[in-house]
């Protein structure tokens, strides 16, 4: 057996609103097509806030509607 790297883009149209953890990283959750992936990396919610103040006319804010808690969670960070 060999290592390897996960990779995953998931691609969204709308800032998510985070939960700040105790050590004041922000968690978000996206929802991919029923597979929900979880974010915590500092790094990832830079990026995303970076984009949004340097690109606001790509950033939409329409909200979608709320997915049931029943799905399989996915981590990262």
């Amino acid at each position: 057996m060999i290592t390897g790297k996960l990779e995953i883009t998931a691609k969204i149209n709308e800032l998510p609103q985070p939960k700040i953890l105790e050590n004041s990283w922000q968690q978000f959750d996206i929802d991919c097509d029923g597979r929900i992936i979880s974010v915590t990396k500092p790094k990832v919610w830079k990026k995303l806030t970076d984009t949004v103040s340097n690109y606001p006319q790509i950033y939409s804010n329409n909200h979608s509607s709320t997915r049931s808690a029943n799905r399989q969670q996915l981590r990262i960070g």
